[in-house]
C-alpha cells in the first residue's frame, strides 16, 4: 500500500510549485523587457549607421522585429503553461479535499472514495472544458497580439 502525503504537505508542494511557477512568469517577463531594450537599441543602430546600406539596416529591423516576435511568443506560452499548471493544482487539492471528506463521512471503503475522487496525475493533467478552453482562448489571443506587433514593425 503505497503511502499518501497528508493535505497539509500537498498543500505546501502545491503552493511551492506555484511560486516556482509565477518566479519563472516574472523572470520571462523581465527577459522579454530586456530583449526588446536589446531589439530597440539594435534598430536605433542600425538607423544611425552612415555606413550600413539599405539592405543592410532593413535585414537588421526585420531580425530585431523577428527576435521581438519570438520573445512574446515565448512569453505567452509559458503564461499559458503556468496557468494551466496552476489550475491542475487547484483542481488536485479539491480532489484531495473531497477525498479526504469522503473518508471522514465513514460510509464508504477507502478504494471506493479513490475511485469517486480520482487525483490528477502526470504532467499533462485534463482541465475541465470551460477552463481548458478559456487558457486556450487567452493564449490564441496573446499570440495574435504579438503578430499585430509584429506586423506593425514592418510596415
Amino acid at each position: 500500500m503505497a503511502a499518501e502525503k497528508s493535505p497539509v504537505a500537498g498543500s505546501v508542494n502545491a503552493f511551492l510549485k506555484v511560486s516556482v511557477a509565477l518566479l519563472l512568469l516574472g523572470a520571462a517577463g523581465v527577459g522579454y523587457y530586456h530583449s526588446a531594450q536589446l531589439a530597440r537599441r539594435a534598430e536605433a543602430e542600425a538607423r544611425s549607421s552612415q555606413t550600413q546600406s539599405q539592405e543592410e539596416r532593413s535585414a537588421a529591423e526585420k531580425a530585431a522585429i523577428q527576435d521581438r516576435y519570438q520573445t512574446c511568443v515565448n512569453v505567452a506560452e509559458l503564461a499559458y503553461s503556468s496557468n494551466w499548471a496552476l489550475n491542475c493544482k487547484k483542481l488536485a487539492e479539491k480532489q484531495i479535499e473531497r477525498r479526504s471528506d469522503c473518508l471522514a463521512g465513514g460510509l464508504l471503503r477507502k478504494e471506493l472514495c479513490e475511485n469517486l475522487h480520482p487525483l490528477p496525475t502526470g504532467e499533462n493533467c485534463s482541465l475541465p472544458r470551460p477552463i481548458g478552453s478559456d487558457l486556450d482562448h487567452e493564449r490564441k489571443r496573446a499570440r495574435e497580439m504579438c503578430l499585430r506587433e509584429s506586423q506593425t514593425g514592418l510596415q
